[in-house]
């Protein structure tokens, strides 16, 4: 996990467990042409809330490493937005 993403989790209260639950079980996945990174997103309660909570990640020889994360609360526009540009390609 890279530090900006380690801080992301400590600033946002959010554990390990709830970023290792969405890429292992993502509602959807995408593949960020620019960044070269797959995004996971799918829906988390955060402080008795459900929100969309995006997990942004490379992977290397089986090595999942978490580049950032963070919360979307309208995950539609932000779908929209950048698939729409042509930078996120939907994998699942």
């Amino acid at each position: 996990m890279s530090k900006h993403a380690r801080r992301k989790l400590e600033e946002r209260m959010l554990s390990l467990d709830v970023v290792r639950n969405v890429v292992a079980n993502p509602k959807f996945v995408f593949y960020d042409l620019l960044s070269r990174a797959f995004v996971a997103v799918s829906e988390v309660g955060v402080e008795s809330v459900r929100i969309s909570l995006v997990v942004v990640y490379v992977r290397k020889d089986n090595v999942i490493r978490v580049v950032t994360v963070y919360p979307c609360r309208r995950i539609d526009r932000e779908i929209d937005r950048k698939v729409g540009v042509g930078r996120w390609v939907r994998v699942k």
